[in-house]
């Protein structure tokens, strides 16, 4: 992953996978699924930031990525076990 935060100018994998992301939430990046960091992105992020109640500054720092990450867990995607008796 590229350095955080991700921003407008940025490029390549992550950018492409933060839109893979932004899409998977149902946020439209428009044309720029291309792995640029462009205005379709800008507004996604700032669409998902405003959706989660976080600080909407249209760059993907550690925070956004982090709700992103967890707004991509379904029901049922992973087990959760307690790791110490009551």
């Amino acid at each position: 992953m590229e350095e955080l935060p991700l921003r407008p100018s940025s490029t390549g994998e992550a950018v492409a996978d933060l839109q893979r992301r932004l899409l998977a939430a149902g946020l439209d990046v428009g044309l720029d699924s291309t792995g640029h960091y462009e205005s379709g992105t800008r507004s996604a992020v700032m669409a998902f930031q405003e959706r989660r109640g976080i600080a909407i500054d249209g760059m993907c720092g550690q925070q956004t990525w982090q709700e992103l990450v967890e707004a991509s867990w379904r029901l049922g995607d992973r087990n959760l076990y307690l790791r110490r008796q009551m």
